[in-house]
């Protein structure tokens, strides 16, 4: 058991933290500001469902999660993890995706899904924080200023429920 069981919401970074929080997850949310890290659906948890989202569709997962939440009827245990940037040798802390995990942690509070852990809710504080900045931060860290990261995508609907993206 890790630390942020305990949690409705965590976040954790790359496929190695898709496996420490997301084991017994209802959702992973792959979380990808910039759209550049191919979902690895075959690397993930497989009991639960997997969705993706960068900072546009942090809103639309929001609501995904909580429509899944009525679909069951029970508590609905979210794992939000960070794609961040591939190099040779590990994985890059990629600020965007933080803010955009952050926005998907601001879209979840304010639907009344709000037991985060302190990962999670460093995630929350960073963006909310940040937002009157957070497009011009994102477009300093991509190149030609452009973010490439888009909305909502189902990948694996959850066994118990399925939900409409």
């Amino acid at each position: 058991m890790t630390l942020q069981q305990r949690y409705q919401v965590r976040f954790d970074w790359g496929v190695a933290g898709a496996s420490a929080i997301g084991d017994d997850a209802d959702v992973l949310v792959w979380v990808d500001a910039l759209g550049d890290v191919d979902v690895p659906l075959r690397d993930l948890p497989e009991r639960c469902a997997v969705i993706s989202t960068g900072l546009a569709g942090a809103v639309d997962a929001a609501v995904w999660i909580l429509a899944l939440q009525e679909a069951r009827q029970q508590r609905t245990m979210v794992a939000l993890v960070g794609a961040g940037a591939p190099r040779s040798d590990a994985l890059r802390f990629a600020a965007e995706d933080l803010l955009a995990a952050g926005a998907v942690c601001d879209a979840l509070e304010s639907r009344g899904i709000d037991a985060m852990s302190p990962e999670a809710a460093v995630a929350d504080a960073a963006f909310r924080t940040l937002r009157p900045a957070v497009r011009a931060l994102l477009a300093s860290v991509v190149d030609g200023g452009q973010e490439t990261g888009g909305g909502l995508a189902v990948h694996r609907q959850h066994p118990d429920a399925s939900v409409e993206a």
